[in-house]
């Protein structure tokens, strides 16, 4: 699960990168057709249909640019991982571990976040924990992983 969880932290800390790729993706006019056949007649388009396929199907992968000297991070099924971040944080509204993990992905030090929160180096790694453990399970219920 140590593997999963460096995946699923890439997840966290790109999470607004990821977010606006498909958000790119879904808006890109190019990447759907609709209308028009192989008989020969002229392609005809058909906005609505348009629409309808772009909001119906899921994307299958957005690539996102991780910056200079980094390799780029490809995110298959982008929208369920979409959905691990966003089931985790509403799991924990309200509670430490939400500060903690906001902290976290956001860039803020450990040393930052356990001042501002009064608790130790050890509590905010057991917050941490638990939220990456939430977020594994709400993968494995997506099958975005599997439990073993």
């Amino acid at each position: 699960m140590k593997l999963n969880q460096k995946y699923i932290e890439k997840i966290f800390y790109n999470y607004d990168k990821i977010r606006q790729a498909v958000y790119e993706a879904r808006n890109d006019l190019g990447s759907i057709k609709a209308g028009g056949n192989s008989s020969g007649h002229a392609f005809v388009s058909d906005p609505t249909a348009i629409a309808a396929l772009r909001n119906s199907m899921e994307l299958r992968k957005v690539v996102i640019d991780m910056g200079k000297n980094q390799d780029s991070l490809v995110v298959s099924n982008p929208e369920k991982w979409m959905k691990v971040v966003d089931y985790t944080y509403a799991y924990f509204k309200g509670k430490t571990t939400m500060d903690v993990l906001q902290d976290r992905f956001s860039g803020e030090s450990y040393g930052e976040t356990c001042n501002k929160l009064n608790i130790s180096r050890n509590i905010y790694y057991c917050y941490l924990q638990e939220g990456m453990h939430y977020a594994q399970l709400c993968a494995v219920g997506l099958q975005l992983m599997a439990l073993f």
